[in-house]
C-alpha cells in the first residue's frame, strides 16, 4: 500500500468560505432572550427546571436548523440555475 497526502498529489485551490446571513422568524428564537436561553442552566429563573431550560434550548436549535436549511436550499437552487460549480 502506498500512502500519499492530498497536497503532494493534487493541486487544489484554497477553500472559499463566506458568511451568509439568515433570517430566523421562529417564535422560539425570537422569544429566547425573554426566557434567558443565552445563559447556562446555573443561571435560570426561579421555578425553571433544567428540563424546561433544555426543552427551550432544543426548540431554538431546531428553529435555527430549519432557517439554515432554507438558506442552503435557496443557495443550491441559485448555483444550479447559473450552471456554476
Amino acid at each position: 500500500m502506498l500512502r500519499r497526502k492530498k497536497d503532494e498529489v493534487l493541486e487544489l485551490p484554497g477553500k472559499i468560505r463566506s458568511w451568509v446571513p439568515i433570517s430566523v422568524e421562529s417564535a422560539a428564537v425570537l422569544n429566547a432572550s425573554d426566557h434567558s436561553l443565552s445563559g447556562s442552566p446555573d443561571r435560570m429563573h426561579p421555578g425553571q427546571t433544567t428540563r424546561t431550560f433544555l426543552a427551550r434550548l432544543t426548540k431554538v436549535r431546531v428553529a435555527l436548523h430549519k432557517a439554515k436549511h432554507r438558506a442552503v436550499e435557496e443557495r443550491i437552487h441559485d448555483v444550479v440555475a447559473t450552471d456554476r460549480k
